[in-house]
């Protein structure tokens, strides 16, 4: 294993061991801001994606901004990132739903990929809405649940896994950590 996929397991793992299940049954049984997350993920490529195009299109560059666009497009279409489960725990967020966000997102891109991707794919021109179309049918769906899926339910069970103190927050700080968090 190479050291990208590595470090994006050991995240999502991490993020994963960092969910109070409570909180992630909160979640489920609760979910307005798991499908407002989702939905703005995917209504707000398709308002700024447009507006992009027409700004760049304007551009001096020879396809209009084409090259651009196919990478903001590429970009967009994808789940939410794993580093923002990263950000989220730093900011004290809400990292059962951003977890969630994360894993259900994953779990429906190979539906919302090609489905984002075909919507904004005319305003692009030349080959490159071609290009895009053959990358997306050609990623395969493994990687999800190897690389996303998996680490975060592997972080999940082994936090169901450890004895009652050992879950709290004072062993996330004090005993994950090589020092005490009073050093920091």
């Amino acid at each position: 294993m190479s050291t990208a996929p590595f470090l994006l397991w050991l995240m999502l793992f991490s993020a994963g061991l960092q969910v109070p299940v409570r909180e992630l049954g909160r979640v489920v049984r609760r979910p307005s801001a798991l499908l407002a997350g989702l939905a703005l993920h995917l209504a707000i490529p398709l308002l700024v994606v447009p507006l992009v195009a027409v700004l760049l299109h304007a551009s001096p560059d020879s396809d209009g901004g084409s090259g651009l666009v196919t990478a903001v497009i590429l970009i967009v279409a994808m789940p939410i990132v794993a580093g923002a489960t990263v950000w989220t725990g730093k900011g004290d967020g809400d990292q059962p739903t951003m977890v969630g966000l994360v894993l259900a997102s994953t779990l429906l891109s190979p539906l919302t990929t090609p489905l984002v991707i075909e919507l904004l794919s005319p305003l692009l021109s030349g080959g490159y809405a071609d290009s895009l179309a053959a990358r997306v049918h050609t990623a395969g769906g493994g990687f999800t649940l190897v690389g996303v899926v998996l680490p975060s339910a592997a972080g999940i069970l082994v936090r169901l896994t450890l004895p009652r103190p050992c879950s709290s927050e004072y062993w996330a700080q004090s005993c994950l950590w090589p020092w005490p968090a009073r050093w920091s």
